[in-house]
């Protein structure tokens, strides 16, 4: 069995509107408002009413008042002074850069670029028609002649009918267009 021992303190009595600790009263004590109740003009660091610890009110309302140092002083002529400068600026630009055109020299100017045209030659005229057909993505010169030709071999026809590849027969764009001429045996006979 467990023994506890307990130790009997004195209740001292507290009564709500027993006077607190204060800070001695100076001639000039801050009368305070408790923000919780709302209670006026109170002296103490302990709202009567609430019990509101105030303490901290009053140590921030007996603060002494600060007063402006020389740094405000000296900064507020520089407030004035900095737009003021900056409206001048801008209205200056406003009347100088329309009427200032700067002279230019001769030499400074350059010519126009040329222009080169590059014209496509047309379809040789030994062929009988056709028509155009445009690349797209996976086309060589082989598959079109078996897409239209129902030949792989008949890729020579397309690339001497555009003088534009003949160099590169092996090097299609995508979106270049192309034309196909008809086949020879395909022609009505010419007089």
């Amino acid at each position: 069995m467990l023994l506890f021992r307990y130790i009997i303190l004195p209740r001292l009595p507290i009564s709500p509107l027993s006077p607190s600790p204060t800070l001695p009263l100076s001639p000039m004590t801050i009368l305070l408002n408790c923000p919780v109740c709302d209670r006026t003009s109170i002296e103490s660091n302990i709202c009567p009413n609430c019990e509101t610890d105030l303490t901290t009110l009053r140590m921030l309302a007996e603060l002494p008042e600060v007063k402006p140092t020389q740094s405000l002083r000296l900064l507020l002529p520089w407030l004035i002074l900095l737009p003021l400068l900056t409206l001048g600026l801008l209205l200056g630009s406003l009347f100088w850069l329309p009427r200032y055109q700067p002279q230019v020299n001769q030499s400074e100017i350059l010519p126009p670029p040329e222009t080169i045209i590059v014209e496509s030659s047309p379809p040789q005229s030994d062929n009988c028609g056709g028509f155009y057909y445009t690349v797209t993505f996976g086309d060589s010169l082989s598959l079109i002649a078996q897409k239209f030709y129902a030949n792989l071999d008949n890729w020579e026809l397309i690339a001497t009918a555009n003088p534009l590849i003949q160099n590169r027969t092996d090097l299609l764009y995508v979106g270049e267009t192309l034309f196909i001429p008809n086949l020879p045996q395909n022609c009505p006979l010419q007089e």
